[in-house]
């Protein structure tokens, strides 16, 4: 997928807001190019995020690829992980398998700008990233939330994340929105639906096009995985059966 405008200005919201990280991994390598057309936008996001005055074609170097601009937002050291060298990934890594030892507690941000889409074994990656995220450490996702039919296995929907990572995880989601391609156009928030039985949908607020969902989670020290992974409306509505039988 790749770092265009709109997912940059977050990246630079984001790296502004939290403290340097010790050790950063990107899934994928991730291409981040300057795209002329919404040149105002990248100049907006540092202006804004205390890089006024900086050399905007400085976070875009030849290779095409994200680290610089990453490293001058203020993630620290970037390094890479993907299943394959193709594009010179540091780090080789099936997220559909668990994921080796060496990369536990190894990473204070962990950012996946369009990889898990592509991956079979959704939950297996969820656990890997988890396991590879220090307590107190950052991890942010965007992937395809609708307008990508054929780009990868899948599009993701926010009762996916607040399930895993706030009720499975026990981590703190910090931010999820919908994040449309176009920066021209506004994000707007997924809340959580937990406690509804009615279904949030999105169809009259979607923008033409594509639009992804970007999530931001906290690992706190007592993170942990012991919860479900249930869709909030049923979860909500198989309760109040079980109530219903109980008072019947």
């Amino acid at each position: 997928m790749g770092i265009g405008a709109a997912t940059f200005r977050e990246l630079a919201e984001l790296g502004a807001r939290i403290a340097l990280p010790g050790a950063s991994v990107m899934l994928g390598r991730q291409r981040c190019r300057l795209k002329h057309p919404h040149r105002r936008h990248y100049r907006k996001a540092l202006d804004r995020n205390g890089h006024a005055g900086a050399d905007l074609k400085s976070f875009f170097d030849d290779s095409g690829y994200a680290e610089t601009a990453l490293e001058k937002l203020g993630f620290g050291t970037v390094e890479t992980m993907d299943f394959s060298d193709y594009e010179g990934a540091r780090h080789l890594a099936d997220l559909s398998r668990p994921l080796d030892p060496k990369f536990h507690n190894r990473f204070d941000f962990v950012l996946d700008g369009g990889t898990l889409e592509h991956v079979f074994d959704i939950p297996q990656a969820f656990r890997n990233i988890f396991a590879m995220l220090r307590p107190g450490g950052t991890f942010v996702s965007v992937n395809g939330f609708t307008g990508w039919p054929g780009h990868g296995f899948y599009q993701f929907q926010p009762d996916l994340v607040w399930s895993y990572w706030k009720y499975m995880a026990h981590c703190e989601v910090r931010r999820c929105i919908a994040l449309p391609a176009n920066p021209d156009d506004a994000p707007f928030d997924l809340p959580d639906n937990k406690g509804s039985a009615e279904r949030r949908e999105y169809d009259k607020m979607v923008p033409a096009g594509r639009v992804s969902i970007y999530y931001e989670i906290f690992k706190p020290a007592d993170a942990r995985l012991d919860g479900d992974v249930l869709q909030a409306d049923y979860e909500t509505k198989w309760l109040k059966a079980k109530e219903d039988e109980r008072d019947a």
